[in-house]
């Protein structure tokens, strides 16, 4: 019979950042701890609240699986003498591993034959197997920061209190520290403090006991009635984020409504909204055009009594939190933006790299130069250049000191305020997005103006450049300096815009400006830029190592990776031709193939073809053919149509290549002959290869 576990870790509150690890990790750790040990369950759910992390698990097998053992002893000519008797060294085979002679069979091996022992082990039983799984997926945690409490130096984020573990109806024992494993549990620390028995491992059951005592275990349907109350009380739809994190902080959510005096809305929204939300994660409350209003929602922990003094508390913190951040904005802006610039000569760039003066004043050069590759008119390059100027004027100010996650958003503000443009003060802003890898380009278009994309790019760049110029780039798991975010983010932003230029050239004169700064020169950090971007693309695109469509970015890529906005729409418009028209893609893929085999056998041969060398009819079809459809060809690679470009060199090439193959030798023992025909392969292969794929690197599709 399948049998039932409830594990609940009871702790002291813990914070959110452990708990989105904890909810992402534990549950995945412990399902991959019951496979490797054999165990067979049939679903595994994981539930958080403050002050616990539960597991419940179904329809685990009462035993582990058997396991069939292996050990290879000696190789059969050793293990026997010439009479078929054991040998020494068999004999002590048979001894380490307490086997017997009868144990023993031949084994073929591709190292010849072998004396090898099979044994069945059988499982252990669930109860002797499942305690030590779950210590150890809780003690491979890894978390940020831990605390330690009792005298055997236990390590969590917050101390545990309690441990309710039941196997069906029993406690299946097991210690963390000094707390040792029983069936009781906590509810709500104020409103159900005392502690309650669990019966057996019964997920209903449970989650009843719990809701008793003012906690709702699921941390989805805590989420659905903060959303639910906030909707009724203030007819607007709650922060999204804040709602998940107030969900993590309670155990039984409550939302009180309250007001603020409407002086505050003279402040720019997302100042407010910042302050409500950083410092007390409350939220703020808009009308139907998304206009704030003077009135706020705090989630509490359960509902008390005395709601007008708790609401009045609640209005008395926020509101000298307004205070605070009224006053820093009127000294913020007591001068105007551009005369802030001047003082980032004292903010350190990436240590052996200057300044961030020094920076900005790479990013206005920088700019100069790419407004021409971008195709911008006069005023949106005069644009770029002067968002480059103030792009990081902000980190001097009150405010951002207090609230870092409003850089770029008081740039615009403090921007507008000093009475810059407005492309130029929401190119500040936006110059900081994607604001992670996880936004989706097309969320990314609608958020982001063009100009600020650009800026974003530039900006970028320099921090790239700067960094795999003195050897920062990331290694492994290792990023601290986010490095793999910002190339990420110019993949991101290139693809939602369709932006088209080089970006070496960008790099090349981003390592210019740098003058002597860097340790390598362009040469190696060009070589490093080109691996990190190639890895970049395949994440933003979804394509991971082993995948059916690797190979195609890989052949992609080979032709040129550095135009990035050409390499998606080139991967995009062959990934459909493979998925849609396999027939024209493996011509095409075949003839890029043979021709690149013999080229690659070849080395470095001639580059011409020399016409009056061309002997055989097949090999001088092949080179009319190359004269009436290169036109064609090229023309539709200018225009970019490169399924028609694919479906007609295949078309054109497949048959009389084939031809050619099966009646012509290329390497014939005529020296020039030779080398004429190895010139009339690479032609055929370049008309292809070289505008739009190398598919000598694609498979053929089994």
């Amino acid at each position: 019979m399948s049998r039932n576990y409830l594990l609940e870790i009871g702790t002291e509150e813990l914070p959110t950042d452990s708990l989105d690890l904890i909810e992402g990790a534990f549950g995945s750790a412990l399902q991959e701890k019951l496979r490797g040990a054999r165990v067979r369950f049939s679903r595994l759910s994981l539930y958080t609240t403050p002050r616990r992390v539960a597991v419940f698990i179904e329809g685990l097998a009462p035993k582990q699986d058997s396991e069939i053992v292996e050990w290879v002893g000696p190789s059969w000519e050793r293990a026997f003498d010439a009479a078929g008797k054991p040998t020494e060294a068999l004999a002590g085979f048979l001894r380490a591993k307490n086997l017997k002679e009868t144990d023993i069979t031949k084994k073929e091996t591709p190292r010849g034959n072998y004396a090898v022992a099979r044994r069945t082990v059988p499982g252990k039983r669930l109860e002797q197997v499942l305690p030590e799984l779950v210590s150890a997926a809780l003690r491979e945690l890894a978390f940020p920061k831990t605390m330690r409490w009792d005298r055997h130096r236990t390590s969590f984020p917050r101390p545990i209190r309690w441990i309710l573990s039941l196997l069906d109806r029993n406690v299946l024992a097991f210690s963390v520290g000094d707390v040792k494993a029983g069936r009781v549990t906590y509810g709500h620390r104020f409103m159900a403090p005392a502690k309650r028995s669990v019966p057996k491992a019964d997920l209903k059951a449970y989650r009843a006991v719990l809701k008793k005592a003012h906690v709702l275990l699921d941390l989805a349907e805590r989420k659905a009635l903060i959303q639910k109350q906030f909707a009724a009380k203030t007819r607007s739809v709650p922060d999204a984020e804040l709602v998940h994190v107030t969900a993590q902080l309670t155990e039984e959510p409550f939302v009180v409504t309250g007001a603020f005096s409407a002086d505050f809305l003279s402040l720019p929204q997302e100042i407010l909204a910042t302050t409500l939300k950083k410092n007390q994660k409350i939220f703020t409350v808009g009308d139907a055009r998304g206009k704030l209003k003077p009135q706020f929602a705090a989630v509490m922990n359960g509902k008390r009594e005395n709601l007008p003094r708790i609401i009045k508390d609640y209005r008395d913190v926020l509101e000298a939190r307004l205070r605070d951040a009224r006053f820093f904005y009127q000294e913020d802006t007591r001068e105007r933006l551009e005369q802030k610039v001047d003082r980032l000569k004292d903010i350190v760039f990436l240590g052996k790299l200057g300044n961030m003066r020094e920076k900005v004043e790479r990013m206005v050069h920088l700019a100069g130069a790419f407004s021409q590759a971008a195709g911008l008119a006069p005023q949106d390059a005069e644009d770029l250049r002067r968002a480059a100027f103030l792009s990081k004027a902000d980190l001097l100010t009150q405010m951002v000191y207090e609230f870092p996650e409003l850089q770029g958003v008081m740039g615009r503000e403090y921007a507008r305020a000093s009475g810059e443009r407005e492309p130029v003060a929401a190119a500040v802003a936006e110059h900081y997005l994607p604001r992670n890898l996880q936004q989706s380009y097309q969320s990314l278009f609608k958020e982001q103006s063009r100009l600020g994309s650009l800026l974003a790019i530039l900006e970028k760049i320099d921090t790239l450049v700067g960094a795999f110029g003195i050897g920062l780039e990331p290694t492994g798991s290792q990023d601290p300096y986010a490095l793999r975010r910002a190339g990420g983010g110019i993949v991101k932003i290139i693809r939602a815009f369709k932006h088209r230029f080089d970006l070496l050239d960008l790099i090349r004169e981003s390592v210019r400006l740098y003058g002597g700064r860097l340790a390598k020169d362009e040469t190696a950090v060009t070589r490093g830029l080109e691996a990190f971007f190639k890895e970049r693309i395949a994440h933003e695109l979804g394509v991971p190592a082993g995948s059916v469509e690797d190979p195609i970015l890989k052949a992609v890529l080979k032709t040129s990776w550095s135009e990035i906005g050409g390499v998606i729409f080139r991967f995009e418009v062959l990934k459909h031709v493979h998925d849609k028209d396999p027939g024209s893609f493996e011509k095409a893929r075949k003839v890029v193939e043979r021709t690149h085999n013999i080229l690659k056998a070849a080395g470095k041969s001639a580059e011409a073809v020399r016409q009056e060398l061309l002997i055989e009819p097949s090999e001088r079809h092949l080179y009319e053919l190359i004269g009436e459809k290169s036109a064609d060809l090229r023309h539709l690679a200018d225009e970019e149509k490169f399924d028609t470009l694919t479906q007609l060199y295949g078309k054109l090439f497949y048959d009389p290549l084939h031809e050619f193959f099966d009646k012509v030798l290329v390497n014939v023992e005529d020296a020039t002959v030779r080398e004429n025909r190895r010139a009339l392969m690479r032609a055929v292969n370049r008309l292809y290869v070289d505008r739009v794929a190398d598919l000598a690197l694609v498979p053929q599709a089994n």
